[in-house]
């Protein structure tokens, strides 16, 4: 095992005490160390703080993982100690901090990511015209909570956050619509329960799972995708890891990727929220922006170098250093298509 520092940036609801330059952590598992720092002439003004984390890892592949997994860790409980909010914006670099050697150290060095590079300009009186026209359809209190919800579903940047704000949404209206009463099965042939005394079918309102589930069958759903959607429902309510649901999953659908899951709950919670609206007779071109993807994809570029950083071999010094700048420059690509 080796010693390594990894230099974050962090976006953070709370600053450094005036005069105080820094804070440091220790781990009481001795997992690693962190210290905080205000960020100084930084171009990104969200990224308040830097976290500077020194931590043990068998190479620098596993480092760049353990790293962020430490980090965020940390931040979880800073924001329950706290009640802010912190997310790590970004990686500066990863490098060997082992003692000893010549002072010239293997590295990742990363340099800022695409995220806002090449913004859409779509917005248009089109746009305009068609909020104007959906609103004249009329609202009704679900309409505007399935809204909200799904706007906080575009907004994250967290996909696990994504696939529940997403979820609210077809919940919500799944489960205001009106739907017969259904007859009760038999667990085990699957056959209508009746009482032994008079004979009459047993029945009741349809549970919120399955008024879900014949509404989505209705629109085309594969059985298959539906038990995903409520296994990852039920899976993210009782704390299950990202990458365990994608095992579980895994084995029963190879296909199955959590971003995928992530973008087929947003476009069915749309698909619900546009057939909500109450149409009025007539012929209506409503227009509208689609993208494909949900998920908050971005790209930076990483170098792999070796590089001198200065002091003694013993103690080097992360502060005194000057780090290559790394840019990622987009090529002109192939033209979009219009509109």
């Amino acid at each position: 095992m080796r010693r390594w520092l990894a230099d974050f940036r962090v976006q953070s609801e709370l600053s450094m005490p005036q005069g105080v330059p820094s804070l440091e952590y220790r781990d009481p598992d001795g997992a690693y160390q962190v210290r905080i720092k205000e960020t100084k002439n930084n171009v990104r003004v969200e990224e308040r703080l830097s976290a500077e984390l020194t931590f043990s890892a068998p190479d620098l592949a596993t480092a760049e993982q353990t790293a962020r997994e430490h980090l965020q860790k940390f931040l979880h409980l800073l924001s329950f100690v706290t009640s802010c909010g912190f997310r790590i914006t970004r990686t500066i670099a990863i490098i060997d901090w082992q003692p000893g050697g010549t002072g010239i150290r293997e590295a990742f060095i990363y340099g800022p990511s695409d995220r806002n590079s090449d913004l859409g300009q779509a917005l248009s009186t089109d746009l305009l015209n068609t909020i104007e026209m959906l609103k004249s359809w009329g609202t009704t209190p679900v309409l505007e909570t399935a809204l909200r919800w799904f706007a906080s579903g575009v907004r994250s940047t967290v996909m696990e956050d994504q696939f529940q704000l997403f979820w609210f949404v077809i919940e919500i209206i799944g489960a205001s619509i009106s739907a017969p009463k259904v007859v009760d099965k038999c667990v085990r042939c699957g056959g209508e329960l009746s009482c032994n005394d008079c004979g009459a079918v047993s029945e009741h309102r349809p549970f919120p799972k399955q008024k879900i589930s014949e509404l989505l069958k209705e629109g085309g759903v594969t059985q298959l995708r539906i038990d995903n959607l409520f296994y990852v429902r039920n899976a993210l309510l009782h704390g299950t890891p990202r990458e365990d649901i994608e095992k579980a999953v895994g084995t029963r659908d190879p296909t199955f990727s959590f971003h995928d899951i992530v973008d087929f709950a947003g476009r069915t919670a749309w698909s619900l929220i546009l057939h909500t609206f109450q149409k009025p007779p007539g012929e209506h071109r409503p227009q509208f922006l689609q993208v494909n993807t949900f998920v908050d994809w971005n790209i930076s570029a990483k170098a792999h170098v070796q590089i001198g950083i200065p002091g003694h071999p013993n103690n080097p010094q992360y502060d005194a250093s000057v780090l290559p700048k790394i840019w990622m420059h987009r090529g002109p690509g192939e033209p979009k298509p219009p509109g």
